[in-house]
């Protein structure tokens, strides 16, 4: 075995072993996107370095060709791995799924069936691989497909790569452009080789390139932690959105924004990007006066666009190491939706508190209406017995005396008779009143049914109860009630009890009082009279 040999065997051996050192490192971070794609490439790199290593050693074991044949397993794998590993890497995967998994496989697995089937049609080789050949460089068709697929994936790489480059920034660009430089070295190494430019005659180069493209990577895992910092896709974090965002630098130019922030502005991008936000705010007044103001804004803030929509906007200023500006963040949430129903709930609200309030409005009127006579406006019965017991109550907490008159037209019967009911019901209604302004404010005047009334006079003594009947009496007596142009005289009687004199109970009291105005009556009408024991 020629030295030669034995020094090719062993550079072959360390490329293989930087390649698989790749794999044990990556292992780790096997989840990341692309990893288990790099994992591929340098695997298939593994076995192309160390079959080719054993065919420097044992050429013609087991048979001739057989390691050189089997570098090809490596051989096929590497260019796909490699495109895989770049779209899944810079996340633009969306389009991988096991179909195009398969269509990726397909040429790299009849390129085996073909090379391993060979002497029975020559489609590989043609007849063109010498007894003492080394390498292969030189085929048939399927050589050529081989090659010419294999230099599309690998170059269909480098443009994913090229486009990821141009996508992000700081140490992203540096991931991506250490891995631009590491990958180029393969195809260059390979070129060598194809068009006889080796240094190291006989000797295919390439699986060499993938030792340095292994170093790139292992530096790019352990100094730049390639894995550990890989960016969310900007197509599924940004544009995805539902919401329109847009990044200004400490220039207040715009930097980036997503498909819902042009939505929204309803501008394409490339009118945009590098444009000073005034310019980029200047077709919406409220936009831009938020964007004058954003240091002054501690909270969101609506503005209006104009097509009728109402955006929600979040300025936050981006920091670095707390306190040096590094730009602006700003969101835009479309709330036309949200406001529009806010609005008609706003208005339902109003409506509701309307017809509330009319409710309760009528509520009133028809509570004022069930304790009210509606000939005389007077108290009813029933507003009488809601009081009683609340009067009784403050009387004896209070400690005060109380009156309570009854009242009664004299004679009314015949002024129906006479003049007929609308002249009897005027002199009711115009009685009620000449009740009302002959009390004090605090007394209540009940109608209790026909020419029938009580008068309520509370924290009152007994003796100027009695002077409040006796000058009631009187100024009925001197009244001129009138109905059209007639003038009615009427007369009346009245009864009188006391809280607590007569009893300490006010129905009692008003059964006492009645008793009374029975004897005023049956005494000639048109006086008063008290309980006895008022009287003592």
């Amino acid at each position: 075995m020629e030295q030669t040999h034995l020094i090719y065997a062993a550079l072959l051996l360390l490329s293989g072993t930087a390649s698989l050192a790749v794999i044990l490192i990556t292992w780790n971070r096997r989840y990341a996107p692309g990893a288990k794609a790099l994992i591929t490439m340098m695997a298939g790199t593994t076995i192309w370095a160390m079959t080719y290593a054993v065919h420097w050693i044992y050429p013609d074991t087991p048979a001739p060709f057989f390691w050189l044949d089997a570098t090809y397993l490596g051989v096929v794998i590497a260019p796909t791995a490699f495109l895989v590993f770049a779209v899944q890497f810079n996340q633009f995967d969306r389009w991988l799924n096991k179909h195009t998994f398969w269509i990726l496989s397909l040429i790299p697995f009849l390129t085996l069936v073909i090379l391993w089937t060979d002497p029975y049609h020559q489609l590989f080789f043609a007849g063109k691989r010498l007894p003492t050949a080394t390498d292969i460089f030189d085929g048939g068709p399927w050589f050529w497909v081989n090659m010419i697929y294999s230099y599309a994936m690998i170059i269909a790489g480098y443009i994913i790569m090229y486009l990821g480059y141009f996508r992000q920034i700081g140490i992203y660009r540096k991931q991506r452009l250490l891995i631009i430089i590491g990958s180029i070295v393969a195809p260059i190494a390979n070129l060598v080789s194809l068009f006889n430019l080796n240094p190291l005659p006989g000797l295919d180069l390439t699986p060499f390139s993938f030792t340095i493209l292994g170093t790139f990577y292992s530096f790019g895992l352990l100094r730049l932690s390639m894995f550990d910092i890989v960016p969310v896709a900007k197509e599924i974090v940004i544009d995805t959105m539902q919401q329109g965002m847009l990044i200004f630098d400490p220039d207040e130019r715009l930097v980036e924004l997503n498909e819902n922030a042009l939505t929204t502005l309803g501008l394409p991008r490339s009118s945009l990007i590098g444009k000073p936000a005034v310019d980029v705010f200047r077709g919406n007044a409220d936009m831009l006066r938020a964007w004058q103001n954003r240091e002054t804004l501690d909270q969101p803030i609506q503005v209006h666009m104009p097509d009728g929509r109402i955006q929600m906007l979040n300025m936050d200023r981006l920091m670095k190491n707390g306190s040096r500006l590094q730009g602006w963040l700003i969101i835009c949430s479309d709330v036309t939706s949200l406001v529009e129903t806010e609005t008609r709930l706003q208005q339902a609200n109003h409506q509701l508190e309307e017809r509330l309030q009319q409710i309760e409005a009528l509520q009133a009127v028809l509570k004022e209406q069930a304790i009210r006579d509606p000939l005389t406006g007077l108290l009813n019965r029933r507003f009488l017995e809601e009081t009683l017991i609340k009067e009784e109550a403050r009387a004896e907490r209070k400690q005060y005396e109380m009156m309570i008159l009854m009242l009664d037209i004299d004679s009314f019967k015949d002024l129906n008779d006479t003049h007929g009911h609308q002249a009897g019901d005027e002199v009711l209604k115009q009685l009620g009143d000449l009740l009302l302004r002959s009390l004090r404010k605090d007394d209540f005047v009940v109608r209790m049914g026909g020419e029938e009334f009580l008068v309520l006079m509370s924290d009152i003594k007994v003796q100027e109860g009695l002077d409040r009947a006796e000058k009631i009496r009187t100024l009925v007596e001197q009244y001129e009630f009138t109905n059209g142009s007639h003038i009615h005289h009427i007369t009346i009687s009245i009864g009188a009890a006391s809280y607590p004199s007569s009893s300490r109970e006010l129905e009692m009291i008003i059964r006492l009082a009645d008793i009374a105005l029975y004897r005023a009556k049956a005494a000639g009408k048109n006086r008063v009279s008290a309980d006895a024991k008022v009287v003592a």
